[in-house]
């Protein structure tokens, strides 16, 4: 019986001999359409995924150590950016536990979150075939005294078979990137590349329909030494940055060395939070200093962020005006940036919080307490707040509430006591920003010190003040406020000096230091001798984890003197005197003099006696051989001072 199909009677109406042919060949048909719409939406898929993320073509060697190196050169180019990727996402993972170096932790990870990269490297899909072809080419297979080289007519078929126009094919051919290593003698030339068909770009206003689209082609090349397998490795880690480079169609021609730089400073990075080592630190610096000195690219303003940061956590005169140049850069950089702007707008944030944070160190640690440097901070501190708000609509970061906490209270001179009840209502005022921050990394111990220091300072002023915005801290008064937070940052990082400093100062203010922690009159002298023990212990503790930490020697010795040590020679004056001999600017020293000048006043000392104090032996005033080698001049590496 035979077999009828309607459709075909409908297509070919009388025509018989088509009928019968469609009849015969319908299943060859079938499967023909079926396969061709199989390869259709195979390319297209390999397609999207090859614009989407980086995908190798297979790599091309030739001649001498490349040609030995062979198609492992893909897997070795893929292994380096698995370890680009790796060092991104151990910066990402930076918690609470790298102690005196999380501060920088943390500087990198903020930005680090921000930046662009891919970290995973495609290869093309059946990618081997080349290789396997040139094998099959030997296939010979002898029957009846035949060879029939079945190698050959493999080939043969392949070849034919990508003859046939496939729609996506070629769209997926021209998204592979393509990499060539050529070796003659001890040199060898990289070559990375993508050629693709676009629209050509004309003039604004000129463009029309009838533009044709014309071929264009980036092509990123290098050519090295390589005398063995390690330097063709390193080529092979600069091929993964302009592989990088070429995939987002960056035409800036070193964006990928700069990069490359900026990755090699994150590893030594990770290396000082792991281990400590300053010179791993000085390392990073020098990479980060060359990343910058690639070029003026537009988006080097990410560079600039991260070199800044680093420059200005050593809280050093020249390093922080450098900070500050840096930062300035960036935002005239940022400014030409018309890309993502959420993710500029965030950078753009943290660089502003940058500044604030090199302005409050010009006034805290450098003694600069002109007014304009703390207009300045709180300028760029609330324009951190505002860009963050307005751009990006998420919770404001918490490296950015403490910066504009910090602005908002950042230690001026001493204010009169009568001033002092408006000072402290300012300062309880700014709280919200770092209680903020708590709350969004309550395992963050910068947070709970800077809160600590605030409650500490009005402590000290002994006043009468309502603990307002104060609610979830433990405490009945500010005394024990101030007392529950510092102790919460030392549990959380036990090697943080800045905590047992400001406990030493907690415990000689007067709620402490005349027993009021008790109503019983019999047990007040016990309790003034267990606090200036407590003092005394605090302040020593802080010295042990910095034998050269300056504001150390002096909140000890102030300590000290509240609980009545005013003799020249006696133990306070001796902690003064080694603070002044660690200072290393004349503003410090006048700040030293004048903190413990107040407090000899405060404690009702002698006009004579403290004249004396004033004028300590001028030896301490020598200049002071440089720091060895490797010397960590910065303190520790927290947000704050105090």
């Amino acid at each position: 019986m035979e077999a009828t199909f309607p459709f075909v009677d409908f297509f070919v109406g009388f025509r018989s001999p088509i009928k019968d042919f469609l009849i015969t060949y319908v299943w060859y048909l079938v499967v023909l359409v079926a396969a061709f719409s199989y390869w259709t939406i195979k390319f297209r898929r390999w397609a999207i995924e090859a614009e989407s993320r980086p995908t190798l073509a297979p790599i091309i060697t030739k001649g001498g150590k490349a040609a030995e190196l062979g198609s492992e050169a893909g897997m070795i180019v893929s292994a380096h950016l698995n370890s680009i990727a790796e060092t991104y996402q151990r910066i990402k993972d930076i918690g609470g536990t790298c102690f005196v170096r999380e501060a920088v932790g943390r500087e990198l990870q903020e930005i680090v979150n921000l930046m662009e990269t891919y970290t995973h490297l495609d290869l093309a899909k059946e990618r081997g075939k080349e290789q396997e072809h040139l094998i099959k080419e030997e296939l010979v297979i002898t029957a009846g005294g035949y060879q029939i080289p079945v190698g050959a007519l493999v080939n043969l078929f392949l070849t034919l078979f990508k003859l046939i126009w496939i729609p996506y094919r070629k769209r997926y051919e021209n998204a592979l990137i393509r990499l060539t290593l050529i070796s003659s003698g001890d040199q060898t030339q990289l070559l990375v590349y993508r050629q693709r068909r676009t629209i050509s770009q004309v003039n604004e206003g000129a463009a029309s329909k009838g533009n044709k689209a014309e071929s264009t082609r980036m092509v990123l090349t290098r050519t090295v030494e390589t005398k063995n397998l390690s330097d063709l490795s390193n080529l092979l880690r600069d091929a993964a940055f302009m592989i990088l480079q070429v995939h987002s169609e960056k035409h800036s021609g070193m964006r990928w060395l700069r990069r490359r730089r900026f990755v090699d400073g994150l590893d030594h990075v990770d290396e000082y939070l792991r281990t400590g080592d300053r010179e791993a630190m000085d390392r990073a610096k020098q990479n980060f200093q060359l990343a910058v000195d690639v070029g003026p690219d537009r988006d080097n303003y990410e560079v600039l962020y991260v070199h800044g940061s680093l420059l200005m956590l050593e809280r050093q005169p020249e390093t922080i005006q450098m900070a500050i140049t840096e930062f300035k850069q960036a935002l005239e950089l940022i400014g030409k940036d018309n890309n993502d702007k959420v993710r500029v707008s965030r950078i753009e944030a943290l660089i502003h919080s940058g500044l604030a944070f090199c302005h409050v160190q010009q006034i805290h640690r450098l003694a600069k307490s002109k007014e304009e440097v703390k207009k300045l901070a709180e300028y760029h501190a609330d324009e951190a707040v505002r860009i963050w708000q307005e751009m990006v609509g998420e919770p404001i970061q918490p490296l950015i509430l403490s910066r504009r906490f910090l602005a908002r209270v950042v230690d001026e001179r001493p204010p009169e006591p009568a001033l002092r009840a408006t000072v402290a209502e300012r300062y309880l005022e700014a709280t919200p920003d770092i209680i903020n921050a708590i709350e969004q990394q309550p395992g963050n111990w910068t947070f709970y010190n800077m809160l600590g220091w605030l409650l500490m300072k009005v402590t000290e002023w002994d006043l009468d003040v309502e603990m307002k915005q104060l609610d979830e801290v433990p405490g009945d008064n500010l005394a024990k406020a101030a007392e529950w937070c510092l102790k919460r940052a030392s549990e959380l990082n036990p090697s943080n000096k800045l905590s047992p400093a400001n406990l030493c100062l907690l415990y000689s203010a007067p709620y402490f230091r005349e027993g009021r922690t008790t109503e019983k009159d019999g047990e007040k002298e016990q309790e003034k001798t267990k606090y200036r023990n407590w003092c005394r212990y605090y302040g020593k503790k802080a010295l042990a984890l910095d034998q050269k930490y300056v504001n150390g020697h002096r909140d000890l010795a102030i300590g000290l003197i509240r609980y009545g040590d005013h003799q020249i020679g006696g133990e306070a004056h001796k902690y003064f005197i080694k603070a002044m001999e660690l200072a290393d600017a004349p503003e410090k020293d006048y700040e030293l003099i004048s903190d413990i000048q107040q407090t000899l006043a405060e404690c009702s000392v002698s006009k004579k006696l403290r004249e004396e104090w004033a004028r300590p032996d001028i030896r301490v005033f020598d200049p002071k051989s440089p720091p060895s080698a490797g010397e960590d001049k910065s303190d520790s590496g927290s947000e704050a001072e105090k």
